[in-house]
């Protein structure tokens, strides 16, 4: 019995260690959670334990506890700010994490000017936009990419067309006769932006940075006050927009690859008036005219099928556009050696019927070197690209308003046909006529450092951009209507464009205690050549030969060439005091050879300070909500010199004919002027930085005031002198100034929830603060003293005259007519009070949903001011007239009376578009970029043996809410082709 009971004991006892050893030990657990940096206590960690699912929360002192934890369990810490870091307990009950902290958007590296700062330590105003943002948004050029995104920067593209200009400004329109583009400067090297040396196209004028990848950009940055761009001196005075490419990083080989494809339409159509409508117009016209209709004057009414229709705003640029892009990258790179390989293809067509694609080819190389046991480094940059328009002469846009049963454009064998057309002209016919225009850019730049002594580092900068062009232009005798004697013509371009750069200088760091300086000190030379000819040849008599221009009957070449040379030295001491007080101080002497030889130097400089509020210890006690606070603020000066290379100079050169009594002949062109000088424009800043919660919710707030003076213009001279004017400097001066705000938060940050906001708005205004002597020149009615130099001067309007059924205005002087000469007055603003953007970003998982709205708040040209003839006349009209014209007399209308020829209601619809009644609101809201991507689960890009892998779903200029009546309302034109909306898919793989 004994031994049975102790049989049954042995058992129970092997049976309950048996259990003990099937679960895992339990036992209570206590830890603390430290900044790996500061060795700081972290509050508010999330403590996770694995498998169990417990959760805790660190307190003030970092501290956290649990009662029973499993001796084999895994902790996983994560806190705001910080990488989550994963801990096995491995049966201790006392455990310290340590928390490695992520850069915070305070701490991200910022370009400057010759280096880099933080927004934490940073005493100047500089906009960000990352790759990331860029690469979310389907675009050919990067400035499309920046539009809304910067306060203070302002982005308009000139129309809807492939390679199509931007309109650029930073903080307003600085300069009344001189260039106001800001300075573009690509891996260090001043980009080609900046010399517009013309074109053949007609309201095209490709930009200049078509031929740059978005792809390959890293970053923008916009560099705003005096602190940020005075040490850029006198090419500075519009503001710098610093363009950074990608380059290689440390790690296993990889290859990517990044495809899309999509379509574009037009984004707000207007309705014109259908067949019927139009014909009842016109016949109202020429009654109220008493204007019998003939075959030359109503080929509509008496000629063309009255029951035909044809919406040619559809046949025009109804068509969708379509757009292929095709990327790769090689990156490879050990501690020593990084290199990054990229190109891309692109192919876009436009809206028009039957046009080639544009085309974009380019290729970087990135090769970056650290060697000597880190002493001695290097970087050489490199992109090249070729961009290829081949689009019709004319906007297609401007032959919308055709007669609705104008004749059919092509016969029934596909040719153009010319039956019929009396009074109006083929508009397929300008498919005929092309414009094409190939540009080749290649920018290089090469950067060394080499650390002479602790702190002290010797750099160089060297670098080339050349850009060569080629452009070709033809009006067929294909593209004209048929009759004896006809000829053909063709024009070519050629220009290019060389630039190089070289600027050595000395970079010097000491840290001293709390004390931390910079000095930086160095030189720069630039100079850029520009070469050009033009040959028009005319009188070809068949177009087999329009591109040889040997074959013209006769031939006309204009040739150009010009130097520009600029030499600085510049200088700059940045220090701070335990992150708390900050000082930056930068000068710049330059020389220019675009002007005089009294005045060719100039001294710029500017001075920054910061005072970093939440660094004080008593902010700390007594503000605690508040996690980072700074006041800053700049002054400075920077200089203009964007006239003509040789504006001072007395040229001479060869008229357009050419020749006097069959000798070649020279005229004077300018007078000597050895005292022209730069312009000036001083800036000035106050502005506050702060952040809450952690700085997950960060506020820039900013005032700033621009002053520029010495304005370069061109002075009027006597007529009795044989010129019209002299290049020199007026003692007029303008003022911007403004409201900056820029708001950024994150609402959610969990493991696999994120939301992160973002706020810019801008509030601009300027002024002519004094012009001597305006009243006696031209400018009388452009600009006013005390006023916007966005106004503008016409007719007051006082509406339709209920009798005559004329528009009707103001006689100011009361002679008893119009005249521009003395009844012009002042009848409001074109341009823009407010503007921004709003972007949301929710991250779930492998999911990630971008919406980003642009904003304008602005007055623009009316829909009739676009408009080539009168409410009445031979052309379609906008459905909207169809009703409240006048009819007779008593009528009270909003639109006069139709009419169908020269005369009183020509002339009265005429000073209309140039009067008060022209200028309305254009405010929008634009759904400006969405982007939908996924991100494929790890697991899955395993199988597929993919690093990784990314579907995704972008579009551009989504929708627009407007109540602006005249199509889109950032070209407000509706005879301009507005810009597209976008929508594309794509993959991005890495391998």
């Amino acid at each position: 019995m004994m031994m049975r009971i102790r049989v049954y004991g042995l058992v129970a006892m092997l049976w309950l260690w048996g259990s003990a050893m099937g679960q895992p030990l339990m036992k209570s657990l206590k830890g603390q959670i430290v900044h790996a940096v500061t060795q700081s206590p972290v509050a508010g960690a999330s403590v996770l334990v694995l498998p169990t699912g417990a959760m805790v929360v660190s307190d003030e002192q970092g501290v956290f506890g649990f009662l029973q934890v499993p001796q084999d369990a895994v902790l996983q810490v994560s806190a705001v700010g910080f990488r989550t870091a994963t801990v096995a307990v491995n049966g201790r009950d006392s455990i310290q994490v340590l928390l490695e902290p992520v850069v915070a958007a305070l701490d991200e590296a910022i370009v400057i000017g010759y280096g880099k700062t933080s927004r934490r330590l940073s005493t100047g105003s500089v906009g960000k936009v990352d790759a990331a943002t860029i690469e979310r948004q389907p675009v050919t050029n990067v400035l499309a990419a920046l539009q809304g995104r910067v306060a203070g920067l302002w982005v308009e593209q000139s129309n809807g067309l492939p390679g199509s200009n931007f309109n650029v400004e930073i903080r307003g329109r600085n300069s009344i006769g001189g260039g106001t583009r800001p300075l573009f400067v690509v891996d260090g090297v001043p980009w080609m932006q900046n010399v517009n040396p013309g074109s053949l196209a007609t309201g095209l004028a490709p930009n200049p940075l078509n031929s740059l990848n978005p792809a390959d950009i890293e970053r923008v940055e916009i560099l705003k006050d005096a602190d940020a761009t005075a040490i850029y001196g006198a090419a500075a005075a519009n503001g710098v927009v610093l363009i950074t490419t990608k380059k290689g990083g440390q790690g296993a080989s990889s290859f990517s690859v990044n495809f899309f494809s999509g379509a574009g339409v037009v984004t707000r159509g207007t309705p014109q008036l259908a067949t019927a409508s139009y014909l009842a117009m016109r016949r109202i016209a020429f009654a109220l005219d008493g204007v019998n209709p003939s075959v030359s004057t109503a080929p509509d009414l008496l000629l063309w099928d009255s029951t035909r229709y044809t919406d040619w705003a559809g046949e025009l640029t109804g068509g969708a556009a379509s757009l292929v892009n095709l990327q790769g990258s090689l990156r490879t790179g050990s501690k020593t050696l990084q290199v990054l390989l990229s190109g891309q293809y692109q192919s876009q067509t436009t809206v028009f019927p039957q046009t080639q694609p544009t085309t974009r080819g380019s290729g970087m190389l990135s090769v970056v070197y650290r060697g000597l046991k880190d002493r001695l480094g290097a970087t050489l940059q490199l992109n090249y690209g070729i961009f290829n328009i081949r689009t019709p002469v004319f906007d297609l846009a401007n032959f919308m308003y055709l007669p609705p049963n104008a004749p059919a454009a092509y016969d029934s064998t596909g040719k153009l046909t010319w039956t019929n057309w009396t009074g109006a002209d083929n508009p397929m016919a300008q498919l005929e006529r092309r414009f094409e225009h190939r540009n080749a850019t290649l920018n290089s730049n090469l950067v060394l450092d080499y650390r002479l002594l602790p702190g002290l580092v010797l750099k160089a900068t060297v670098g080339y951009n050349d850009a060569l062009t080629e452009e070709y232009r033809s009006f067929p005798i294909s593209s004209k209507r048929p009759a004896a004697g006809l000829t053909a013509e063709a024009s070519y371009f050629d220009y290019s464009q060389r630039n190089w750069i070289a600027e050595p200088y000395l970079v010097y760091n000491v840290k001293k205690g709390r004390w931390k300086a910079e000095w930086t000190l160095g030189a720069s030379w630039q100079e850029r050549l520009y070469q050009s000819t033009s040959i028009n040849g005319t009188q070809y008599t068949t177009d087999a030969l329009l591109r040889n221009a040997a074959a013209a009957g006769q031939l006309s070449v204009v040739s150009g060439y010009s130097q520009y040379r600029y030499q600085s030295y510049f200088g700059r001491l940045s220090t701070h005091w335990a992150n708390r007080y900050l000082l930056n101080l930068s000068v710049r002497q330059d020389y220019s050879s675009r002007f005089g030889p009294a005045n060719r130097r100039a001294l710029f400089a500017a001075v920054g300070a910061g005072w970093v509020l939440s660094e004080e210890q008593w902010w700390k006690r007594r503000v605690p909500w508040a996690s980072f606070m700074k006041l800053r603020g700049s002054y400075g000066s920077t200089g203009n010199d964007q006239i003509g290379d040789y504006a001072f100079l007395d040229a001479w050169g060869v008229p357009f004919a050419g020749r006097y009594q069959n000798n070649l002949s020279l005229v004077p062109q300018s007078l000597f002027n050895p005292y022209l000088q730069w312009e000036r424009n001083r800036k000035l800043e106050l502005a506050m930085e702060g952040g809450w919660c952690q700085n997950r919710l960060m506020l820039t707030v900013a005032w700033y005031r621009n002053r520029c003076d010495n304005q370069l213009t061109g002075y009027a001279l006597p007529t009795q002198t044989g010129f019209s004017s002299i290049a020199d400097n007026l003692d007029a001066a303008i003022e911007n100034s403004g409201w900056e705000i820029d708001l950024q938060g994150t609402a959610v940050m969990q493991k696999d929830w994120k939301w992160q906001m973002g706020l810019n708005l801008t509030l601009p205004q300027s002024q002519l603060l004094s012009y001597p002597d305006i009243e006696q020149t031209l400018n009388r009615f452009v600009y006013q003293v005390g006023a916007p130099l966005d106004i503008r001067f016409g007719y007051q309007y006082e509406g339709v005259d209920p009798q005559t059924g004329l528009y009707r205005f103001t006689d100011q002087n009361g002679d008893g007519r119009l005249s521009s000469t003395n009844d012009y007055v002042p009848v409001g603003r074109i341009g823009r009070r407010a503007f921004g953007g709003i972007n949301q970003q929710l991250q779930w998982k492998g999911w990630q949903l971008d919406l980003f709205f642009q904003f304008v708040q602005q007055t623009a040209r009316a829909w009739f001011a676009s408009m080539p003839v009168a409410t009445g006349s031979l052309g379609n009209q906008p459905a909207w007239v169809k009703t409240g014209a006048w009819s007779g007399a008593g009528d009270n209308s909003a639109l006069q009376r139709y009419t169908t020829r020269a005369g009183a209601a020509t002339t009265a619809y005429r000073n209309l578009q140039n009067s008060s009644a022209a200028i309305v609101d254009a405010n929008y809201i634009r759904l400006k970029n969405v982007s939908v991507s996924w991100t494929i689960p790890e697991a899955w890009r395993a199988r597929l043996r993919l690093k990784e892998a990314r579907l995704y779903v972008q579009a551009q200029n989504m929708i627009t809410w407007t109540d602006y009546e005249g199509g889109d309302p950032e070209t407000a034109n509706l005879r301009s082709l507005a810009p597209l909306r976008m929508i594309t898919g794509g993959i991005f793989i890495t391998l």
